[in-house]
């Protein structure tokens, strides 16, 4: 992560690589051993920007994954090809926070973000891919050894891909 100088913008960035060694039994009759790769890259730009109490939080992301299946022989004979599966995501959007009460220590958080996904090789839904929209809302609230949020999302707006949920934390520090 990094921040620009005297400026409330920041960049994150990650790239990983793992590989994994799996086994596949089809129909429960014999087992097969297989190896993957996979890559995963983000990056990420972030800002902080007060309307009076209010601090918005512009965001831009780029997120793109990869999962490679090598080449391999059942039980059978049989050669399975590798198989590629990838999927890109961008998301641009609008956070905010704003306290509830004078004292900041309740704040109501949320915001509103477009995205774009496509995969390859996927069985993923179609409806999935292409633009949707996302949006969450919540509180927080910081007390010297507490911390409690709540929120909830819903991932889907202007499109058939349907994803919502709800979060409970509390953080108590001794």
């Amino acid at each position: 992560m990094a921040k620009t100088p005297n400026q409330p913008l920041y960049f994150e960035g990650r790239l990983l690589y793992g590989q994994t060694e799996s086994e596949i039994t089809p129909l429960g009759t014999y087992t097969d051993d297989f190896d993957t790769k996979r890559w995963l890259t983000q990056l990420r730009a972030t800002g902080d920007y007060m309307v009076q109490d209010t601090t918005l939080m512009p965001l831009l992301d780029f997120t793109y994954t990869e999962d490679q299946q090598q080449t391999y022989i059942d039980s059978l004979g049989n050669t399975i090809p590798n198989q590629t599966v990838d999927l890109m995501q961008w998301s641009i959007g609008m956070d905010f926070k704003t306290p509830i009460v004078e004292a900041g220590s309740l704040e109501l958080v949320g915001g509103l973000s477009g995205i774009y996904s496509s995969s390859n090789g996927a069985t993923a839904a179609p409806e999935f891919e292409n633009w949707r929209g996302r949006t969450h809302l919540g509180l927080d609230y910081a007390g010297t050894h507490t911390t409690f949020r709540l929120g909830t999302f819903y991932d889907g707006l202007g499109s058939d891909y349907e994803s919502y949920g709800a979060n409970l934390t509390l953080d108590i520090r001794f």
